[in-house]
């Protein structure tokens, strides 16, 4: 809904624009259509073979489709090079002919890139190991590779010349050796924008008909041009994709007849989002009222004003949320050379909306590019949505338009933007600028004055702001906009009164319920109800879902995601090339039907309709976590199940972390990943490493400030906490889980924090933080008491690691050291889902008190554990291994088994594990482990050892160095913890591309003195 709300606000500041200056074009007789303005032919028709078998038509197939070309295409004879073996033909079609015809035409001044070119080639083929050939008439059977023209070369030639509409036609056989050349050839379409068609199947015939007088495909492809079904029925459009699917199907129809065991099937490599426009016919079947007023004088019609048409039908339908259509009427536009700033703009955002991401940030880049106007400049900054542009250059964009424009509708677009991209001085900046705008409305202010106290953490004032402009607003479409700044706020916020009654005139309005319906079910998913979201759920299912809308279900349903799956197959089998949708139904085909093949699938269909491997990795990603994670919470899948879909997750986006840049939700993802699996020192080397420039300037994107910040927390890092957990960029109000979380981790580090909360309610929190969030007022409470009593104590059942560490250190000033030990040692075992300084401090907190109480084994197993559960965690640096009281003499020779586990070693491994044997060497401060593998291969580990214990050095494997880090015990109390010389010390590497080595040596065995 917000894309399109988008589009509503750029309509409303057009109202009054022209659609720009249309190109004058002749007039178009009734049946001639509107093509692209230039455009060139090479025909070849090859009969008269001298070594292979002569044939009765292909050459007068090439006359005949230049016939077409010319009489139905406006194709001029200059334009187009024929070349046949007829008399008439001023060329033969001779090897040589052919490639200097060729060399010629490509080398054409007059040819641009965005000319459409047409390739057509009739005659004999031969398939090799190589790929296929097409055979001039002066070439042999006996060298087919010498004297016949590659397929594949002709195509790639294209590209080198830099075309990028280019149709390749072979009316041939492919008799000889199957091959299979149909994906370097699609590899190499796409690079250019190149279909391909070709006249049968790898090692098949194409046939000639004498009843027909040619061969049967260039028979059904001569009609398909002029078959009025197939095309577009909206804009009237030819496209390739198009007439080669009706020739596929006819000639295999009227070949299966006559040859039942061997028919013709014309193979082709066209995409619906690198289609080809072949031309645009303005007799469609067009049923919007603004094209009815034209139609009647359809053979009248000059391309600018069948132009200015579509362009009318795609804006009626964007408002009606018909992407599809719109990008067919725009695309059919931009084809015939027509568009204009606000067509381009609305084909873009259609694009998105279809999450066709990269094809709308090339139109968006032509956008800013090609026009002078100020406003189509910033707008198509701000609104690109390719990852590369950073968010505060968006923001800085959005700024700039906002001093071009002060409509209604352009704050809203405005606001949007900086509310999603913008820095803390640069929302209330331009709230309080939106909000003195002279001549607005009242409902306006209220609006904006609603914002104001969002931003703040005044959930309830904000609310009532909204409500109160709503009911004040009459006119529909600024209503819906007003509903599109109301969606955030309403979003996160409880299910009270204020919450119902925007949902209910949401629902009220047919382009805003939806969206409601999607609010509404994840209110309850996020408070645990996941159950009562269904049968809305279900309501929005049945309702023309969009494809968003279907990825959204799937997302909420949870572990009810069977009870809406029929549904969700059904809906999305609507939209076949809309990425969101494929993914959808991929998704239930794995979580629901168990169809591991059916969802590889749809993750390749979606990124081949997205054109964004990235994005298509974090829409999956999301849903596969949150599914798992919902699993787990409900024990139905164990621990060690959610944490292998985590590192799945993580390493298959840690491949792409080239194209993260600032992409906040990239890195979100990411990070979660990692803190789920362990990885936080893995995470900290990275963002060190890949954000430096923006870390050192403080300069980050604002919605990726809270996940670095994180990182920082799970290593203890204080300075850097405080540093990017405070400076300019972050409100705390805008993330109610960041403040309870950061608040939580300062009381742990012993901090004082001077205020129980910085938000005056619960207000936008998870169902997860919300426990936290009580017992961090609660400890709060209690630490400004003088007394804590049993009984206030015993009444508090926090939910969560967090609340249950905060109510032991609760105990603890009560003065109940036995209840606190009780309380740390659940802690110490449990998940923290990646918040190591919870474990930190349960385990520092434990092994101190057996340390006092000269509890030795103990105070030994409670670091051997964290080491075990947390290796290499840098919290345990100040801690050693106890000998009676004392540190024990780290010297000492151990023999033992070793395995090294190295995530991502090798292309197609996401893991991979060496067994070998090893002895550990500790003398004065130095270690040296000596390592020898199955497989014959010595490494070993260098490196030093204080007198904690905590080693660091290097381990070097084939080509590789990894630092690594860990914490050994001494030998002489190996005895004391059996399961140290089961397990052994594990040590952490991370190499230069920042792969994770873990190194454990296991069943120890003390050497003799």
């Amino acid at each position: 809904m917000l894309a399109r709300l988008t589009s509503c606000c750029l309509l409303l500041v057009l109202a009054t624009t022209s659609f720009g200056q249309f190109a004058k074009g002749k007039v178009a007789p009734g049946e001639v259509p509107f093509t692209p303005p230039k455009k060139w032919a090479m025909l070849i028709g090859a009969s008269n073979y001298t070594e292979l078998g002569k044939l009765s038509y292909a050459a007068k197939d090439a006359t005949a489709f230049a016939a077409v070309l010319k009489d139905r295409f406006d194709f001029t004879s200059e334009a187009i090079e024929l070349i046949t073996d007829e008399d008439s033909s001023k060329l033969k079609p001779t090897i040589e002919n052919v490639k200097k015809a060729l060399d010629r035409q490509l080398a054409d001044p007059r040819l641009n890139d965005g000319d459409l070119f047409i390739f057509y080639f009739s005659g004999h083929g031969i398939g090799t190991p190589r790929g296929d050939f097409i055979m001039p008439t002066n070439a042999g059977i006996s060298d087919v590779e010498m004297q016949g023209l590659p397929i594949k070369d002709i195509v790639a030639s294209f590209v080198k010349a830099g075309l990028k509409n280019v149709l390749f036609i072979a009316d041939a056989c492919r008799g000889g050796e199957k091959n299979s050349f149909g994906k370097e050839l699609q590899e190499l379409g796409n690079k250019a924008n190149i279909a391909i068609l070709l006249g049968c199947q790898p090692g098949a015939r194409s046939y000639e008909y004498p009843r027909l007088g040619s061969g049967v495909f260039t028979n059904f492809l001569i009609k398909a041009l002029a078959d009025k079904e197939v095309r577009d029925p909206t804009s009237g459009a030819l496209w390739a994709s198009n007439v080669a699917e009706s020739v596929q199907k006819k000639v295999f129809d009227y070949t299966q007849r006559d040859y039942p065991t061997a028919p013709q099937q014309p193979s082709s490599w066209t995409e619906k989002t690198q289609d080809l426009l072949l031309g645009a016919f303005s007799e469609s079947p067009l049923t919007s009222a603004a094209i009815s007023k034209i139609k009647g004088e359809a053979t009248k019609l000059t391309p600018g004003r069948h132009a200015q048409a579509l362009v009318t039908l795609a804006d009626e339908l964007h408002t009606q949320n018909r992407p599809e259509e719109v990008v067919s009427l725009l695309k059919t536009v931009d084809g015939i050379g027509q568009s204009s700033p606000s067509s381009l703009y609305t084909l873009a955002a259609a694009l998105n909306d279809l999450g066709r991401s990269k094809e709308g940030a090339k139109v968006f880049y032509r956008l800013s590019s090609q026009t002078e106007n100020p406003y189509f400049q910033r707008i198509a900054q701000m609104q690109n949505p390719d990852r590369r542009v950073l968010a505060l250059d968006r923001a800085k964009a959005a700024k700039e338009l906002w001093k071009v424009d002060k409509s209604w509708a352009t704050a809203v677009l405005v606001w949007q933007k900086i509310k999603e991209n913008g820095t803390a001085s640069d929302k209330l900046g331009f709230l309080i600028s939106a909000t003195s705008v002279p001549g607005t409305e009242e409902w306006y202010g209220k609006a904006f004055a609603a914002e104001q106290s969002a931003m703040s953490g005044h959930w309830p004032e904000a609310l009532a702001g909204f409500e109160a402009a709503i009911d004040q607003c009459t006119d529909d479409l600024s209503k819906r906009l007003l509903f599109s700044l109301v969606i955030p706020t309403v979003a996160v916020s409880e299910d009270a009164g204020p919450t119902k009654r925007l949902l209910a005139k949401m629902t009220q309005d047919p382009d805003s319920r939806k969206s409601a319906w999607v609010i509404e079910a994840s209110l309850l998913a996020s408070r645990g109800l996941r159950a009562e979201a269904v049968p809305i759920l279900t309501k929005l299912l049945n309702d023309n879902p969009e494809p968003e809308h279907l990825y959204y279900a799937v997302r909420i349903a949870g572990e009810h995601l069977a009870a809406i799956a029929e549904p969700i197959e059904r809906e999305s089998r609507k939209f076949p090339y809309a990425w969101r949708a494929i993914a959808a139904n991929g998704l239930v085909k794995l979580l629901v039907r168990g169809d591991s093949v059916a969802f590889q699938q749809s993750i390749e269909n979606a990124e081949k309709y997205c054109e964004d491997e990235l994005g298509v990795n974090i829409a999956y990603g999301q849903v596969l976590i949150d599914a798992h994670l919902n699993l787990y919470t409900n024990g139905k899948i164990t621990e060690g199940q959610f944490v292998h879909m985590a590192s799945t997750v993580f390493l298959l986006m840690n491949d792409k972390r080239a194209e993260f840049v600032q992409d906040a939700e990239a890195w979100q993802l990411f990070i979660l990943c990692g803190f789920m699996h362990g990885r936080q020192y893995q995470l900290l080397q990275i963002i060190e490493s890949d954000l430096a420039t923006q870390l050192k300037k403080n300069d980050l994107d604002p919605n990726l400030r809270p996940f670095i910040t994180l990182i920082y927390m799970a290593a203890g890092i204080d300075r850097e906490v405080h540093r990017l957990g405070t400076s300019e960029g972050i409100l705390p109000k805008d993330t109610a889980d960041w403040e309870t979380l950061k608040l939580l981790y300062w009381q742990l580090r012993d901090e004082k924090v001077a205020k129980p909360m910085q938000v005056p309610s619960p207000l936008g929190l998870s169902s997860e933080m919300r426990p936290v969030f009580e017992a961090v007022k609660q400890y709060s409470e209690f630490s400004s008491r003088i007394k804590i009593t049993a009984s206030d104590l015993e009444k508090i059942d926090p939910q969560h690691t967090g609340g249950r560490i905060l109510l032991a250190l609760a105990w603890e000033k009560a003065g109940y050291a036995d209840k606190t030990e009780v309380l740390m040692k659940q802690v110490l075992l449990e998940s923290s889902g990646g918040m190591p300084f919870i474990q930190e401090k349960a385990s520092s907190w434990l092994y101190t008190f057996y340390r006092l109480r000269g509890r030795w084994k103990e105070a030994n197993q409670v670091l051997f554990a964290q080491e075990v559960f947390q290796s290499g965690n840098p919290f345990h640096g100040p801690l050693a291994f106890l000998e009676q009281n004392k540190i024990a003499k780290l010297d000492g020779t151990w023999t033992c088994d070793v395995s090294v586990r190295i995530d991502g070693l090798y292309e197609g491994f996401t893991q991979i594990i060496f067994n070998g044997k090893a002895t550990i060497s500790l003398r004065s401060g130095e270690i040296v482990a000596s390592i020898r593998l199955a497989d014959g291969t010595q490494c070993q580990v260098e490196g030093r050892l204080d007198e904690l214990g905590n080693a660091t050095g290097t381990f070097n494997l084939l080509n590789d160095k990894f630092k690594v880090s860990g914490k050994f015990a001494p030998p002489q109390i190996i005895d004391s913890i059996p399961e140290l010389s089961q397990l052994g010390p594990m040590l952490l590497g991370l190499d230069k591309g920042f792969r994770r080595a873990v190194i454990m040596f296991h069943q120890l065995k003390k050497s003799p003195k």
